[in-house]
């Protein structure tokens, strides 16, 4: 694979954050299922996990035009698979072919599985594809709640499409709430609305998206590498950012402010937090004494086993870090150094990477950096710029 060489210095500059993909996502199939036109989406995100959920909902959009047997190419987007499954059989009752890369069909669908299973939907997974069909009919779903979130909010976003009242009734735990609530406030932009009750949600049906114009403002889960980075002493600072968010990944501030101008050692639970997990191991090579990550299980099954790649390649630079099944031990402040590292294919364990090589003297050479394609393209232009 093509090796980028990650230089030592990012002393000084202005980083305008890109759009918040998570919310994309989200507008784009909000205006897509009314029919409105995406031009009027500002400041929509161009990555190609957002390529992937236009080019899909295209498709489902058109579906009644198309043949019986229906196939949309999902790449590595795992947002676009689970929030497409339920719509598409919710407007058309044809066969549905989900494709997309390798790693992809390693990340779970079991709660799909289950809740078709009960409603007389056919769902099953043959070599790189999932194969769905049959009708969303208007039910109650009871739905896991510790799994992904992805799976409700594709719930969320087809069950006022049906021609019934609807609920969905969440059977454990719930984990990453905070990406619920960015579905359900973006439905609400489209006038589209859900009740909320103690375990889980009432939705109407016979609802209509309406199309309107919309902002999406910028995104806290790809500022956290430049949050830290200036946590850690770079100068640089973010633009675009809603202070007043409800982005779940607006923890990192919280995460950061922790640690206080001592760098003193802290816990953070990943619960619902998990894309931050690989960041902030390492802004915790550099904090006094020992930090946590707890609760971060689920990090394993994103498009890398990020709690095993992220310790292999800080590893490689000196760091001391123990892995255990559900959490990360890391023993900060120990003196690191340059090496060849890898990025997994995973575009949040190449972004760290180039981070903690603001700190680190020597030479970083990074495999596979090119993976940030996925979620942010212009990571490496933005890096360059505030480069020395």
């Amino acid at each position: 694979m093509e090796e980028c060489k990650v230089l030592d210095k990012l002393p000084k500059g202005e980083i305008v954050v890109p759009p918040s993909k998570s919310i994309s996502h989200r507008m784009v199939i909000c205006q897509m299922l009314a029919n409105g036109k995406l031009e009027d989406i500002a400041n929509l995100g161009t990555s190609n996990d957002i390529t992937a959920t236009i080019n899909g909902m295209n498709t489902i959009c058109n579906s009644k035009n198309n043949n019986d047997i229906i196939t949309i190419d999902c790449n590595e987007s795992g947002s676009t698979l689970r929030f497409l499954i339920p719509i598409a059989i919710a407007i058309s009752n044809k066969t549905f072919i989900f494709t997309g890369s390798e790693k992809l069909f390693e990340r779970p669908l079991s709660v799909y599985e289950e809740i078709f299973s009960e409603n007389n939907i056919d769902f099953k997974k043959e070599k790189g594809k999932f194969i769905v069909s049959g009708s969303l009919k208007p039910n109650k779903f009871y739905v896991k709640g510790d799994v992904s979130s992805q799976f409700i909010s594709g719930l969320l976003f087809a069950l006022p499409l049906l021609d019934g009242d609807s609920e969905i009734i969440i059977t454990t735990k719930l984990e990453s709430k905070e990406y619920i609530d960015l579905t359900i406030d973006a439905m609400k932009q489209f006038n589209v609305f859900v009740v909320k009750q103690t375990n889980g949600w009432k939705i109407k049906g016979k609802q209509k998206y309406k199309p309107t114009k919309v902002y999406v403002e910028g995104d806290y889960s790809q500022a956290a590498f430049w949050l830290v980075a200036k946590a850690l002493g770079n100068d640089v600072s973010c633009v675009g950012l809603n202070s007043n968010s409800i982005q779940g990944d607006k923890e990192i501030i919280n995460v950061i402010n922790q640690a206080t101008n001592k760098l003193n050692p802290i816990v953070v639970d990943a619960t619902n937090i998990p894309d931050l997990v690989p960041i902030i191991t390492v802004f915790m090579c550099f904090l006094n004494g020992t930090s946590k990550i707890i609760n971060a299980s689920r990090v394993r099954l994103k498009e890398s086993d990020r709690l095993h790649a992220i310790t292999t390649e800080l590893k490689k630079l000196g760091a001391e870090i123990e892995e255990l099944p559900d959490s990360l031990i890391v023993h900060g402040n120990k003196k690191l150094h340059g090496g060849n590292v890898d990025a997994w294919n995973d575009h949040r364990i190449a972004m760290s990477l180039a981070i903690i090589s603001t700190k680190i003297f020597d030479e970083i050479k990074l495999s596979g950096y090119d993976s940030v394609k996925k979620s942010y393209p212009t990571f490496w232009n933005d890096f360059e710029k505030v480069k020395k």
